[in-house]
């Protein structure tokens, strides 16, 4: 909790509406008082007893069953505080309070500051919806209880549509993340209602409602991923994409990322000039950071790996310095130090990189790998071919040890290995075994380091 919030709980605390126990009221003053850090030595149950029973022998029990009830004032506070900063639900609740108790007057005025409220609100994603749809629901009741239902209309169109666009923006959702899920582990789910879905949008129905048209662009192109539907669902983000919530702009840049690893072959360089565009939109959305603000370590991986790709060595030395204090894990400092160590090593400062990859702990597996494959790349650009051989010895040991799960993975080191080491072999005035390599090459485009091994022969035929 931040410290407003804290200042909210005492104040609700203190409250004998809300709790009428002294006993609690004085064990929370004990608590705040070590607030935020909560690490002093005083800070125990026997110390809390003793602030508020001084003249009595500690009793566990006791403070247990304080600290128990204590927690149950908090989540009371924790569900009250969350309902009241929610303007548009606590209108909801009381247009059915003034429809329950016949407010007529009260209903109307509550219901156009309502409806105010979503006509100034740009997300258009289900919560607004949802909204929407119980607006309409308790307008249709309060029209049904005062209004000659014989003759007068009681909004049931408006109240049809209004869940229509509540059911398939969420129905459309759950199917994008069902469907985009399908492509990455091996699980099947019943797509209930899909094709029937579809069909309705396929004629054109809503097409001003660009949350719904994105989430149903996005099935469609998780469905049959090409370059037409990726550029449609892309340009329609960066038209409409202040209306997406958070969570519903990362799920269609998500798809888009996915995508671009379907249409654009590995070898082909356009492939990466997409993804470093989502990484920016991503990034300037703050969506490569966790709940918390720490970066996640994939993204930070697969930003640097498609920066230095393009060329950003700057920008990818500045992006990572400046998420120094974003790390959380001790798997996010392996990454960020291999990520300089990379970034280095383009900018061919191999003293700064090898000083990384050789002082810093490495512990994940996949990171002890990573070294393995940056270091030699350093010995062959050094021509310090002794260093080079015995690391291609070493990291053949190494993989061969690794558990029997990393099969494909395993695979594709030995690959990178065996390239390296035919690497050292082959001759520059060597022509024919250039072209031998560079075929081989151009059909394992998967390998690790396809393009620093294609930098290598483009070196050797060029000169």
């Amino acid at each position: 909790m931040d410290k407003r919030a804290i200042v909210r709980l005492e104040i609700f605390m203190m409250s004998p509406y809300h709790n009428k126990h002294k006993n609690l009221q004085q064990l929370f003053a004990f608590i705040k008082d070590f607030y935020p850090s909560f690490d002093s030595p005083h800070f125990t149950e026997e110390q809390a007893f003793s602030f508020l029973f001084p003249k009595e022998k500690y009793k566990p029990n006791t403070i247990t069953k304080l600290l128990s009830k204590l927690l149950k004032v908090v989540e009371k506070f924790l569900i009250t505080d969350d309902f009241l900063q929610k303007e548009d639900e606590n209108k909801i609740y009381l247009l059915q309070l003034y429809n329950n108790n016949s407010l007529s007057k009260l209903f109307r005025s509550t219901l156009t500051e309502l409806e105010k409220i979503l006509d100034n609100t740009p997300v258009r994603n289900k919560h607004f919806y949802y909204l929407q749809y119980q607006l309409e629901n308790e307008y249709a009741t309060y029209l049904s209880l005062n209004s000659d239902t014989r003759s007068e209309d009681i909004r049931f169109h408006e109240l049809s549509q209004a869940f229509n666009k509540y059911y398939l923006f969420s129905k459309l959702k759950l199917l994008c993340l069902m469907y985009n899920r399908t492509q990455l582990i091996n699980v099947q789910y019943d797509m209930i209602l899909m094709d029937e879905i579809l069909h309705i949008l396929d004629e054109g129905v809503y097409e001003d409602e660009q949350g719904i048209q994105m989430m149903y662009k996005g099935l469609r192109l998780l469905m049959h991923a090409d370059v037409e539907k990726y550029e449609v669902l892309y340009n329609l983000l960066q038209e409409h994409k202040n209306i997406l919530s958070p969570e519903d702009y990362l799920i269609i840049l998500t798809i888009l990322e996915n995508t671009v690893n379907k249409i654009f072959p590995k070898e082909n360089l356009v492939r990466y000039e997409e993804l470093f565009k989502l990484y920016q939109n991503r990034i300037a959305a703050n969506l490569h950071l966790n709940q918390y603000g720490y970066i996640i370590p994939a993204i930070l991986s697969n930003v640097v790996t498609v920066a230095l790709l393009l060329g950003k060595y700057e920008w990818a030395e500045n992006f990572v310095i400046a998420h120094k204090n974003n790390l959380d894990t001790s798997l996010s400092n392996e990454i960020y130090d291999l990520c300089l160590a990379n970034i280095y090593y383009n900018q061919e400062n191999y003293d700064a990189a090898r000083n990384i990859l050789l002082t810093e702990r490495f512990t994940d597996v996949f990171a002890k790998m990573t070294v393995r494959r940056l270091l030699p790349k350093i010995y062959y650009d050094e021509k310090e071919m002794e260093l080079l051989e015995a690391n291609i010895n070493s990291s053949r040991v190494y993989i061969s040890r690794l558990d029997a799960i990393f099969d494909s993975y395993i695979q594709q080191n030995q690959v990178f290995y065996n390239n390296l080491q035919r690497l050292t072999k082959i001759f520059s005035s060597d022509k024919n075994a250039w072209k031998r390599f560079h075929q081989e090459l151009s059909q394992n485009p998967d390998t690790f380091d396809y393009f620093w091994f294609l930098q290598k022969f483009k070196l050797y035929t060029s000169s």
